[in-house]
């Protein structure tokens, strides 16, 4: 059995840090939103709002990642990162990876990290996160933590408040679902 995670939560819930935990310790490859989303953030002022026509770039350039993906037949776990509102462009990243877990071979497991909005403003604020040019504005931040992440109605999702757990703690919890997923195969 191998697994897509696809660790979905606000900037600053920790996302690539636990994706990074996972990698480190299992035999998982990731795919960060980042890696995607820096090809068109690269030469834009992230530290402002970004424009709305942004999704509809980068949920091209998914397709054609998807699409080569698929082609080259991975079979280790992957584990992908995303930040996705209910907005239709999100939903529509959401189906798309769905259907490439689905054709790829891949168990999918929607991972929710929903730590508190105190601890994701004081994550959001740390300077190393620039350098991957990640939100570090607390102002843009609290406008994004107003809006609902999407909705992910899936029998394997796995939803963790994170706020007092250590990347380590986190990505432990979501070994032992696959565990028990692996179990119930």
């Amino acid at each position: 059995m191998k697994f897509l995670i696809h660790i979905i939560g606000y900037p600053g819930a920790g996302k690539y840090t636990v994706a990074k935990e996972l990698t480190s310790n299992s035999n998982f490859k990731l795919f960060d939103n980042h890696t995607i989303n820096n090809v068109l953030f690269c030469l834009t002022d992230i530290s402002k709002t970004l424009p709305s026509f942004k999704d509809r770039y980068i949920n091209k350039l998914y397709k054609v990642a998807f699409k080569y993906f698929e082609k080259i037949n991975i079979q280790q776990n992957l584990v992908f990162t995303n930040f996705l509102t209910n907005q239709r462009d999100d939903r529509t990243y959401l189906k798309m990876i769905q259907r490439f877990a689905n054709r790829a071979g891949f168990t999918y497991v929607p991972v929710i990290l929903s730590p508190d909005t105190n601890t994701l403003l004081s994550r959001v604020i740390n300077p190393d996160r620039s350098a991957k040019l990640k939100l570090t504005n607390p102002q843009i931040a609290k406008q994004i933590y107003n809006l609902e992440l999407i909705t992910v109605n899936h029998k394997n999702k796995i939803e963790i408040d994170n706020s007092k757990l250590s990347p380590k703690q986190t990505s432990q919890k979501i070994v032992e679902v696959l565990n028990t997923l692996c179990q119930n195969k």
